[in-house]
């Protein structure tokens, strides 16, 4: 739509809502009516996340019983990885 002299916007008087709200109602996303949407609402709690940042702190940066398994593994002959294992990890890495 061009807007200029010749053409002017409508007046907001003119302008129509739809039917069952008003000017002073809550738009139906905020209202809780059904609108087909996906809707997502984030609680935020303090406690909670300094709860899991204190835990999340407590962890070691490396886990080195899984190390130590892994090695042994290597090791023993038991450790295996298919060539499609290596290549998703490639892909994954540069393409990521």
């Amino acid at each position: 739509m061009k807007v200029d002299g010749l053409n002017p916007l409508p007046q907001a008087s003119s302008l129509t809502r739809p039917e069952g709200t008003d000017r002073n109602s809550a738009p139906a996303s905020q209202s809780g009516a059904a609108t087909g949407a996906d809707e997502a609402r984030l609680i935020w709690d303090q406690n909670r996340v300094r709860s899991l940042a204190s835990q999340i702190t407590g962890l070691p940066e490396i886990r080195q019983d899984r190390v130590n398994a892994l090695q042994q593994a290597v090791q023993e002959g038991r450790y295996t990885v298919s060539n499609e294992q290596i290549a998703n990890a490639l892909f994954a890495e540069h393409l990521g």
